[in-house]
């Protein structure tokens, strides 16, 4: 195992998140992390908020706002190795009473997040991350469909999706707020408009 990645900010700041040995996995930077927090609260408080980080990997995003104030984190991932070890970092942060996690290939099966959510009455989103490997962002029509559709989002909540070169497919009915861009990677900032 690598010595693993660091969390930023806030009440976890400089404790390190272990990265499973074998999983194929993009953490996403530091630099990124601090800037998407920053961003992210100039729109809306953290404190409180309830994050949804979806192909979560190292789970850093999500445990990066839980440490700056989030109160709850839903946390998805479909490779058994990043799973197991998003479970031994939470318990290793003390997060576990503030965390959901679901074992789910969001690209093959978009429609079992909405109904894991709503099997377990899980809060709303005041903020949701779509970070997929970059190859395959174009695949993600479906489960952006399904975010737009189902409650699962506050109506005043913010849809952060990270990229490369490729952008995300279109995204009816999202409205585009803002566009990040750090190096190869671009993050761009969604609202969902009302109907």
């Amino acid at each position: 195992m690598t010595q693993g990645l660091r969390i930023v900010g806030g009440e976890l700041g400089g404790r390190r998140i272990a990265l499973p040995k074998g999983a194929s996995l993009r953490p996403t930077s530091e630099r990124v992390r601090e800037a998407m927090a920053s961003a992210l609260q100039s729109h809306r408080p953290l404190q409180g908020a309830v994050v949804y980080d979806l192909f979560a990997g190292t789970g850093a995003m999500a445990f990066e706002l839980l440490s700056r104030g989030a109160s709850q984190a839903l946390l998805v991932e479909r490779d058994v190795k990043a799973f197991d070890q998003l479970r031994r970092n939470a318990s290793q942060l003390a997060l576990e009473e503030r965390l959901s996690l679901l074992r789910l290939d969001l690209l093959a099966r978009p429609q079992g997040l909405s109904e894991w959510c709503q099997a377990r009455a899980l809060p709303l989103a005041d903020f949701v991350f779509i970070d997929p490997p970059y190859a395959e962002v174009g695949r993600c029509a479906a489960l952006l469909r399904v975010l737009a559709e189902v409650p699962l989002l506050r109506e005043e909540g913010l849809l952060a999706f990270e990229y490369g070169k490729e952008p995300p497919p279109e995204l009816l009915p999202w409205r585009l707020l803002r566009r990040y861009r750090y190096g190869e990677t671009t993050v761009a900032l969604f609202s969902l408009n009302p109907p």
